[in-house]
């Protein structure tokens, strides 16, 4: 999960590790390199981050051959948020804020459509 709001990312993290799921952290765009060290099998991707934007990141990572797989949620308080999923090439899309149920619909779905 990339997100440059450490409340965010505390809060979430903690709801998905609660429901069971294995949760790694990144701040910001920079944080996405140790992400990919450890092989994720899905990502939370924040599009309005400083320096490169999650939508930039997304295209990069679904343009390499490692990392083309890997489902990518993005997330964003925009609420014109669909044009750039699409422009993005990511999987599915959470527009903030959204309740627990849905971040875990919308996780597992990804999932179980990546395999």
């Amino acid at each position: 999960m990339i997100d440059d709001e450490p409340d965010f990312l505390f809060t979430v993290s903690s709801i998905l590790k609660r429901k069971g799921f294995r949760v790694i952290t990144g701040h910001g765009a920079y944080g996405i390199g140790s992400i990919l060290e450890k092989k994720p099998d899905l990502i939370l991707l924040d599009i309005n981050m400083p320096g490169k934007s999650g939508s930039e990141i997304c295209r990069q990572l679904k343009a390499g051959a490692e990392t083309q797989n890997i489902p990518i949620i993005l997330i964003s308080g925009n609420a014109d948020i669909q044009p750039e999923y699409v422009e993005s090439y990511a999987d599915n899309y959470l527009q903030k804020p959204f309740g627990v149920t849905q971040l875990i619909n919308i996780i597992n779905h990804s999932i179980v459509n990546a395999v």
